[in-house]
């Protein structure tokens, strides 16, 4: 990956797009599967056979040690997720790292708390709400426009401070 902080979904499809490829319809739904906590050390196994690169350390991370993993009982229930919140991104992030980052995966992040921008969750030009299957290569929505040009909205103070948190406790996980 090409930053720890680097969202699983981003660095498949990076991987993709950067070998001249779109991602198969499969491998989106084993990465849904993943993050929703369903069967995933099987869809981790899966994933990690058509992307090597993909380590034990890896491993570790998605499949037991997330921060919002909620176990019970010692069996592990999936992770903490109120609803997926679709793919949202900071387009200053987005435009200088190129990359998805994982701290916009979390349900409670909102804000960027490198740029104090809301995050952005629909496209800028068509108005439609992001998904994967939306975005094409090198960060562009499928009505063409480039999502780095998105404006960067100030966000509110508090759910920047949050996102700050969040941030830090991704970059601090256990593997």
């Amino acid at each position: 990956m090409k930053s720890q902080q680097e969202s699983l979904g981003g660095y498949v499809r990076r991987c993709y797009w950067e070998n001249g490829h779109e991602m198969l319809a499969p491998l989106s739904d084993m990465l849904m599967r993943l993050y929703r906590g369903q069967n995933t050390d099987t869809v981790f196994s899966l994933i990690a056979d058509i992307l090597p690169s993909l380590d034990q350390v890896s491993r570790t991370w998605w499949v037991t040690h997330r921060f919002d993993v909620v176990p019970q009982g010692g069996k592990r229930l999936g992770w903490l997720r109120f609803h997926y919140p679709g793919v949202r991104y900071c387009p200053l992030c987005l435009e200088k790292d190129g990359i998805h980052r994982e701290l916009w995966t979390m349900p409670l992040a909102v804000a960027c708390p490198r740029h104090q921008c809301e995050l952005v969750k629909q496209c800028y030009a068509c108005g439609r709400g992001l998904t994967w299957g939306r975005i094409k290569p090198g960060w562009h929505c499928v009505c063409g426009a480039n999502l780095v040009h998105a404006p960067a909205l100030s966000s509110v103070g508090w759910t920047t401070r949050l996102a700050g948190l969040l941030e830090e406790a991704v970059s601090r996980r256990v593997v």
